[in-house]
């Protein structure tokens, strides 16, 4: 389905790949929910985009995949693993400041005695 709030991610997949094998597209956008029921009765499908060849159904984006003997596809969902990294090396950079100041003012603080302990008694040091 195409419309301003919604472009379909598979109808685009579907007609890229079909660019990059060569073929020549007639999309026809489906641009309401009404066409898109519709659609899906005529031709006893259950989801779009369905991808003809030479006037035969293939399928949706999967079917056409297969069509051309590709395999499944990779990753087509939400990932949050680069938001994990990013958390994590930001987490490691802090908890190295941390550490790092702690080990300074221990430092300072046993120089000018403004503390009564041993540095070595300090758990972050």
């Amino acid at each position: 389905m195409h419309t301003k709030e919604h472009i379909c991610p598979y109808g685009l997949r579907s007609k890229d790949l079909l660019e990059r094998k060569g073929y020549k597209i007639d999309d026809h956008k489906l641009s309401s929910r009404e066409e898109t029921d519709k659609f899906k009765g005529k031709h006893g499908v259950e989801t779009t985009p369905q991808t003809f060849i030479n006037d035969n159904r293939i399928g949706g984006y999967d079917e056409l995949r297969e069509f051309f003997d590709m395999g499944e596809a990779g990753q087509t969902g939400t990932t949050y693993t680069p938001v994990i990294a990013i958390f994590a090396t930001a987490f490691l950079m802090a908890l190295g400041i941390v550490f790092g100041e702690c080990k300074n003012i221990c430092i300072r603080a046993s120089r000018h005695n403004w503390v009564t302990f041993d540095r070595s008694s300090c758990v972050f040091c």
